[in-house]
């Protein structure tokens, strides 16, 4: 898949099940005494205990599909260095016979070093109307089908999008968003055996390689089709960690055995808790902003390892971490919230706007100079895009800049210079939102003290880490 320029570059987070083997591509030592993958909802109600242990420590490459433990669905093997398939059996067939009684079975193939990656809050209808509405997703509830149950011949809604054009819109909308070579990719557990509270712990990061695509589901035909939501990701983590790295946990828990007093804890690396959406619903987006704060806790954690002796090649971690810090920086640019800041402005897709002006403006360029371009009539953006600042916007903006108070304008071009959502823009530039949450505040309070970005929005559910 190819990165749509529309779309700001993003990275993704993978959720992975703890494996006492290292992902790869066999069977846990210890299958049954792995309680840290029950954490998963899948993993917790069918995993077999016995048919595992008899099974210990195989080969994936040596078992049959009915032998695969289920943890396998959930990316256990993402660093399994072989080829293999997996059976899809779309789990509506037997349900909703008059619906998708025609899709068969499916292979899978499962790459070596690959992920399959299903962005699950994006396919919910309860939460991927606001995508559809910001992307301009070509989504047309029409063409979902009609649910008759079986088993009491009465209609159900599903909370699932089911056709395969609707499908592909939301899943193109959000792998589109990555480029490969130059997005991470970030593996997380939901928990692991060496850290008792609660919290996401990240296990690994990479560079996406490739995306492979879902195809429509066998049997798929005019009357009804739909598709396998899983893309595979072929990451560039080796042993080697010459593009990437596991943290070393597996001999950290080791060392543990060694030296029984030491918690094996202090190298996890968690993942921010005000970035809980990013690494939620089995794979998210992760903006840039917050890839640079993970790699820079990496740091320590792999430092820390280095000074005990944990694992392997600390040195060339590092320097592969400090390479990316550098690279993300530039990539994120001086304006990374210009899009969030346009949008609260008024502009209707106004991320659109400032991803196809980050990709033209210049190192020593103002972003906000182009934009002004843009008003005035010079050609910086394509035309279909430049045609989202309606003649009610262009008017407002050159109204602002035309008095002599300018923090209005002051206050939009400061909020561009942080990695903010649209809601946040929005609590924080109209005011009539703003003074929901504080009323004292004025445009030039924070303007003197941008510390109070965090202090507006720490109450709301859109609170701006400090």
């Amino acid at each position: 898949m190819k990165k749509n320029p529309k779309y700001q570059l993003k990275h993704l987070s993978v959720r992975v099940p703890w494996h006492d083997n290292g992902w790869n591509g066999t069977i846990c030592k210890h299958p049954s005494s792995n309680n840290a993958c029950l954490a998963l909802k899948n993993c917790a109600l069918n995993r077999s205990d016995e048919a595992e242990d008899s099974n210990a420590n195989k080969s994936i490459e040596d078992l049959t599909q009915d032998a695969f433990p289920v943890c396998f669905g959930e990316r256990a093997t993402f660093m399994a260095p072989f080829s293999f398939s997996k059976t899809l059996y779309h789990p509506y067939v037997d349900i909703y016979p008059i619906s998708h009684g025609n899709l068969k079975e499916t292979p899978l193939r499962f790459p070596p070093f690959s992920a399959n990656s299903v962005p699950y809050r994006w396919m919910s209808k309860k939460s991927n109307e606001i995508f559809i509405k910001n992307l301009d997703l070509k989504y047309d509830e029409s063409r979902e089908p009609e649910l008759i149950n079986k088993y009491n011949e009465k209609k159900d809604v599903s909370k699932w999008v089911q056709q395969s054009d609707n499908q592909k819109a939301l899943l193109n909308g959000f792998y589109e968003h990555f480029e490969n070579n130059s997005s991470l990719v970030f593996f997380y557990a939901k928990q692991v055996p060496f850290v008792e509270e609660s919290g996401k712990v990240l296990v690994g990061v990479g560079r996406i390689k490739d995306i492979l695509p879902s195809e429509p589901y066998k049997g798929s035909n005019n009357q009804f089709s739909a598709s396998y939501w899983e893309h595979m990701i072929l990451h560039s983590i080796r042993s080697e960690c010459v593009d990437g790295f596991l943290i070393p946990y597996h001999a950290d828990l080791a060392y543990q055995q060694e030296f029984p007093n030491f918690d094996p804890s202090i190298l996890a690396v968690k993942t921010p808790e005000d970035k809980a959406l990013e690494f939620s619903y089995a794979s998210e987006h992760v903006a840039t902003d917050t890839a640079i704060r993970i790699l820079y806790q990496c740091v320590k954690s792999i430092e820390i390892a280095k000074g005990l002796g944990i694992g392997q090649y600390h040195d060339k971690i590092l320097i592969w971490i400090h390479n990316e810090v550098a690279r993300l920086e530039k990539l994120r640019g001086d304006y990374p919230g210009m899009g969030a800041a346009l949008c609260a402005f008024g502009v209707e897709k106004g991320h659109f706007v400032a991803a196809e002006i980050s990709s033209v403006v210049k190192d020593d360029q103002n972003a906000w100079e182009l934009f002004e371009q843009i008003l005035n009539g010079e050609i910086v953006i394509s035309t279909e895009t430049a045609a989202l600042i309606t003649p009610s916007i262009k008017e407002n903006y050159l109204n602002l800049k035309c008095k002599t108070d300018y923090t209005r304008i002051d206050l939009l071009h400061l909020l561009s210079r942080f990695d903010i959502s649209i809601d946040q823009a929005k609590i924080l530039y109209v005011q009539e939102e703003r003074e929901q949450f504080n009323q004292e505040v004025k445009d030039i309070d924070i303007l003197s003290n941008p510390y109070l970005l965090y202090e507006i929005t720490r109450k709301t559910k859109f609170p701006i880490s400090l």
